[in-house]
């Protein structure tokens, strides 16, 4: 273990999961859960990993006949300067879109008296690429990322 001093404030950071589990490490959290797992009180704040919200992100890609009409073409290419120039003249076009411009708000089963699903869709896709995000190729493949977390 390691001691580290700081002068000022210091951020701790580490993801909507692992912020949680540092600070818990810390000695930072509900003073309760901190003693049931023997680590030494540093400062009580209860708030410490509840109310954790993951959420389940469907990707599906469908196979399109006609070349030209999906933002996955329009964002390539000829396409692409052309998205640009409308947006620099116009602030028109695909550019000047939201990054889900459709939205759902559902209630998931009977009884609820609001919505608690959110629903989006993204007119295109992007995957990882050697220099950053890059356009996905279009192939035809279904993917869902179950959540890894919930509660506290």
């Amino acid at each position: 273990m390691r001691e580290v001093h700081a002068a000022r404030e210091v951020v701790v950071s580490a993801g909507t999961i692992n912020s949680p589990q540092l600070l818990e490490l810390s000695g930072i959290g509900q003073p309760d859960r901190l003693r049931n797992l023997g680590t030494d009180v540093c400062h009580a704040l209860p708030g410490v990993g509840e109310n954790l919200r993951d959420h389940y992100a469907p990707r599906t890609r469908w196979s399109i006949g006609r070349k030209g009409i999906t933002f996955n073409d329009r964002g390539r290419g000829l396409g692409l300067v052309h998205q640009a120039l409308r947006y620099a003249l116009l602030r028109q076009g695909m550019l000047a879109m939201v990054g889900a411009p459709m939205r759902a708000f559902v209630r998931s089963r009977e009884g609820l008296e609001a919505p608690d699903v959110m629903l989006g869709w993204v007119p295109m896709l992007t995957e990882p690429g050697p220099k950053g995000p890059r356009i996905s190729p279009p192939i035809r493949r279904d993917l869902l990322r179950a959540p890894d977390a919930t509660g506290e």
